[in-house]
Order: C-alpha cells, then structure tokens, then sequence
C-alpha cells in the first residue's frame, strides 16, 4: 500500500471521529447562602453535558458519533450548510460531591471531598475537508481543495478532589471562599492539527497531488477504562462569592487549572511532505487499499515519520465562571447573569442570562437565553425542586428550541443533580 493514500486515510479518518458549584447548596440560577444552615453532611451527584456546532445538524451530529451510516441526502443537506469554518465542541461533566461541616455553626469552616469524570471535544473543520470527508475527492476532480487551521481535540480525564472552605464577613453581606487540590488522571488524549494543505485530483482521476502540513499528539487513543491509567498530573480549583441575602450576589469560579503529563503509548509527529499518487483508483471515498485489521493507533504510525514517544505534557481545559445578580420582591426574583470563559478551547465563550422566580421556597424555575462561540441564541428552562428539608433536585437545559429538531444547529444537552443535606 502506498504511504501517500495511507496518509490520505488516515487524515480523514481522524477527523471522522456547566461548571457546578463550588460551596455546598449554592445553585448559579439562584444563589443561597448555607452560612446559616445546621447541616452536617451535604452530599451530591452531578451530570452535565453541552454539546454545540455552527453548521453540524443534530441528526448529523448523532448519526456520526453512534457510526450509523450517513445517507446521501444526509451529505449533500450537510454541505448546504457549510459557510467558512465549521465549530463543534462538547463538554461533559460527572461526578460525586460531599462536604463536611462538623461544627455545625454559622462562620465555621467545612471540608470537602470529590471525584469528577470529564469528556472535551474540541474542532475547527475547514469546509474543503468537510466536503473531502463526506463525499471524497471525485465529485472535486480538476479542482484544488485547501484545508487551512483546521484542529481536532478529544481528551477524557477523572480527578480526585480534596479541599476546604469558610465563610467570613459582619452584618448582612456574606463571603465565602473554597479551593481544591486534585489529582489529575488521564484516560485518553488525541490531537491532529492540518493546515496550509491542498487535495489536487486530474480531471480523468489519473493522480492525485497531495501536500500535507500536519500535526498530532495522542496518548492511548483506543476507548480506555474508568480505571485506565495513561497520564498523570494535579489541578485545583478555586472561588469566591460575595452575597448579600435577598439583594445582591457575584462569584467567580475557577475549574481544571492544572496539567496532566501523558505518558501511557505516547505519539507526537508532524508532517510536512508533497505527493503525487498515481494509481488505478484515486477516490479517497474507496477503501481497497486499506487492511481489514487497521486500527486507528495503526494508521497514525504509517503516516507520521519518526515519531517522540517520550511523554508530553498539555494544560487541562480550564473554565473560567463568572456569575452575578440581583435579587427583587423581597428574594422571589432573582435576575442574573452568567459567563463562561474557555481560554484553550477555539469555541471559548458562552454568556447565560436568565430570571428565577422562588415558588414558595419549594421550587423555582427558571427560564434561561444563552449566546456562544458558535453565533446563536439558545433558549432554556431550570428547575429546583425542594423535595424535602433535606432534598434538592435540579434538573435544566439551555436547548429547549433545538433539543427536538433534528434538522436544527447542533445545541443540545442538559444538566441535573440530586443533592442531600443532613
């Protein structure tokens, strides 16, 4: 098998491929002080995820993350959509939380123990090499197609979180500090960089004139187990919140600053190499030439020359959370809003603003806009649902306007905990 169509596959076969609180009982939609509170245990469970595109539909999106095969008319919808470069990205959160206050009393300090499980996908597709991935490169020949900045991230990572908090300030305003310190544990690392790139196919399909400027950093790219060990590192996490009950509240919040060294099948490569293949067949949308028994780790080995297997060291995907609001009818409103910045992530923002109406301090809800990286507007609702004195469940979604259609911009996901005091 020639090295130039290997490497043609192996690219396309790449790319084929809410922060939650920091201190006990605090919610962003509607922020309580547990200053006060007699409790002694606070447990919670926690799942998050936010899935987002510019031009990816949702039966698009879906289709291609569970490899259900994609029709033509599937294709073809999909290239309609594209206009510059395509964003995707997703981010999922899970993971037990338990504080521990054992003075039981206003002021006191309080102790904190927690394991979270975290999934981030992260990619800028240029449109050509979109339309290369869906269609191969026939329906192009005797056209030039250019991949520029596009980037593709995937990582999975666990931490094990240790911490303390308290509460300090006189009169009615209240503030309240908590940090964390975490042992990072990688599970799964996979990054491919391509840019400055052409696909040249003869009009008659005789050769294809290939020149690849890629990048790649991997680190055990075949699914890993919860318990998988392939890189280690520490990260904390840091807020702070200043609150006046029945007025005012603003927070910052600071998750997953820290780094994880990977060092579990290591592979960093570049490429920076023109070709001309020619052969019987130049339709990159075939796959004669490619072994039954390939496997991903495989194909990245054949095309990237000389490849460091030394273990590399990248930042986590730190979040950066910043909530404000104002209180009215006495604390049965409370209208904010709330910011989320991405700094290593290309799609690095997402601002949230909402009002919360307190039902008789049993349930609240919660309507929600929300404006992205991806350049649309999202509408969503949140719940919290007392159960009981010593029960809160919280459940929402910010895509209640795409969730359902799936000829709609990728937006989808939600959030809910369970939370108990005791």
């Amino acid at each position: 098998m020639g090295k130039t169509k290997v490497g043609i596959w192996m690219i396309l076969m790449i790319w084929a491929g809410n922060v939650l609180a920091q201190m006990p009982g605090y919610t962003p939609y509607f922020p309580t002080s547990q200053n006060n509170a007699g409790w002694k245990y606070n447990l919670r469970a926690f799942y998050s995820d936010d899935a987002n595109s510019n031009h990816f539909t949702n039966d698009f999106f879906a289709a291609v993350n569970s490899s259900e095969l994609l029709t033509d008319e599937m294709k073809d919808d999909q290239i309609n959509n594209l206009n510059g470069q395509t964003l995707t990205g997703r981010i999922r959160q899970s993971g037990l939380d338990a504080w521990f206050n054992s003075k039981q009393k206003p002021g006191s300090m309080f102790y904190y123990f927690g394991v979270d499980f975290q999934n981030v996908l992260d990619s800028q597709l240029d449109s050509d090499l979109i339309r290369i991935l869906l269609k191969g490169n026939k329906p192009y020949a005797g056209q030039t197609l250019y991949i520029n900045n596009s980037e593709y991230l995937n990582q999975y990572f666990n931490r094990i979180k240790g911490g303390v908090g308290f509460y300090f300030g006189s009169g009615e305003v209240v503030h309240a500090v908590s940090a964390k310190l975490a042992l990072s544990i990688g599970q799964n690392y996979d990054q491919v960089g391509v840019s400055g790139s052409s696909f040249y196919t003869h009009p008659e399909g005789d050769y294809l004139d290939l020149s690849l400027h890629a990048e790649t950093q991997a680190a055990d790219t075949s699914w890993g187990k919860l318990t998988d060990i392939n890189g280690l590192g520490v990260s904390t996490d840091l807020y702070y919140s200043i609150q006046k009950e029945k007025d005012f509240y603003a927070g910052i919040c600071i998750q997953n600053l820290g780094f994880i060294s990977w060092s579990g099948n290591p592979f960093v490569a570049s490429m920076d190499s023109t070709f001309r293949f020619s052969g019987i067949s130049n339709d990159t949308t075939g796959n004669q030439d490619i072994p039954t028994n390939y496997s991903y780790d495989n194909l990245r080995r054949l095309i990237f020359d000389n490849p460091d297997d030394s273990p590399f060291t990248e930042s986590l995907p730190m979040i950066l959370n910043l909530s404000a609001g104002k209180f009215f009818s006495e604390g049965k409103f409370y209208a904010g809003l709330n910011a989320y910045y991405y700094p290593s992530l290309i799609s690095n923002y997402r601002l949230e603003v909402f009002g919360t109406w307190n039902l008789k301090d049993q349930i609240r809800i919660t309507p929600i806009v929300a404006f992205s990286s991806y350049s649309k507007i999202n509408y969503g609702l949140a719940a919290d649902w007392h159960i009981s004195e010593h029960i809160i469940l919280r459940a929402g979604s910010t895509y209640l306007n795409s969730y359902f259609s799936k000829t709609a911009i990728v937006g989808r996901g939600g959030f809910v905990s369970l939370q108990f005091f005791f």
